[in-house]
């Protein structure tokens, strides 16, 4: 290799330029050709996915919210009531140590309400 870039250096401008010319345009068309089998081997590998049919509302998706909301208030309601029997069974009593700084409940459709909060003032 060292001897062709030898003679290259030898040789007049208008050969070098020529066997340069030549050079890029062998390695453009291999790199074509390996372009051409990839993309067109890759093109019938390829699945089709066709998205016509699926389009999504808004509100489609914020009914989907509204339902994993209810579901996580729901989950937190009964959560609470086992928590609640669970202190009544054991003896604990809102009122055991004054006045409650948070009264909580849960009405019969599940709604928690919050009640009584005190923010004790700094003395």
């Amino acid at each position: 290799m060292m001897k062709f870039l030898d003679d290259m250096r030898e040789r007049p401008e208008d050969e070098r330029l020529a066997i340069a010319g030549i050079g890029a345009a062998v390695v453009a068309l291999v790199l074509f050709l390996i372009w051409g089998i990839v993309f067109f081997r890759g093109e019938r590998n390829t699945a089709r996915i066709d998205i016509g049919e699926q389009t999504a509302s808004v509100s489609e998706g914020l009914q989907d919210v509204q339902e994993t909301l209810s579901g996580a208030v729901d989950e937190f309601s009964v959560q609470y009531r086992q928590l609640r029997r669970a202190l009544d069974a054991a003896g604990v009593t809102q009122e055991a140590s004054g006045t409650p700084a948070v009264n909580l409940s849960v009405d019969e459709n599940g709604a928690v309400r919050v009640e009584n909060i005190i923010v004790p003032a700094n003395e």
